[in-house]
């Protein structure tokens, strides 16, 4: 019974923290505390928070479903086509958000941070063409690095958000290690190439 619970709890833990998710989550706990929003509207918040939604989740997971359902690719396939092509989107998606974001009254960070996330995006892309990276770790670390970042180029006190972010990654990347879905190097590879990508791109632009 307790290792039947185990198994459903690791298998649940990555469908809670989607990949796809990560960066509206990520943006809805750090945006109140970037200089200015203060001042936004209730319907610019929404907007931003909307435009990085269907950017980076509503519009990938649609394309992916589609996918499936029109059996065009899967994937979960050793295929490379099935396993590049969606991330390829979602970098596709991502980039065009970012620009939508650009032409609004916003601070350039926010652009910023969402082509962080479309530059990973870009990365599991190429490495997906030899390799395999973890897309949970890979998001969670862009997360992590973005957070990271934040705080040091901005003084930013959120510390309490990225040891959150530290503990969730733990959790999902003992889920998908105990499920035996992805290995040891792709869960640290994603999680550090996530980091060290965000970080440099929000730190030093």
């Amino acid at each position: 019974m307790k290792d039947t619970a185990l198994t459903y709890s690791a298998r649940i833990v990555p469908k809670i923290f989607n990949p796809y998710l990560i960066p509206t989550l990520g943006l809805l706990a750090i945006m109140n505390y970037i200089p200015g929003v203060e001042f936004f509207s209730a319907k610019l918040k929404f907007l931003l928070l909307g435009v990085v939604f269907v950017s980076t989740c509503f519009i990938p997971f649609v394309f992916i479903a589609l996918g499936h359902l029109n059996k065009i690719w899967d994937k979960e396939s050793a295929r490379v086509f099935d396993r590049v092509m969606p991330n390829f989107f979602a970098a596709l998606s991502c980039f065009l958000g970012s620009q939508f974001l650009g032409k609004l009254p916003v601070p350039g960070i926010f652009r910023i941070y969402l082509l962080g996330f479309c530059f990973l995006m870009i990365i599991s892309t190429l490495v997906t063409i030899k390799w395999k990276l973890s897309d949970f770790t890979l998001s969670l670390g862009g997360l992590w690095g973005a957070l990271l970042a934040l705080n040091f180029k901005y003084g930013m006190d959120i510390l309490w958000l990225i040891i959150i972010v530290v503990l969730v990654t733990g959790l999902v990347a003992s889920s998908s290690l105990y499920t035996g879905k992805e290995s040891p190097r792709q869960v640290y590879g994603g999680f550090l190439t996530g980091t060290i990508g965000i970080f440099l791109l929000i730190f030093l632009l």
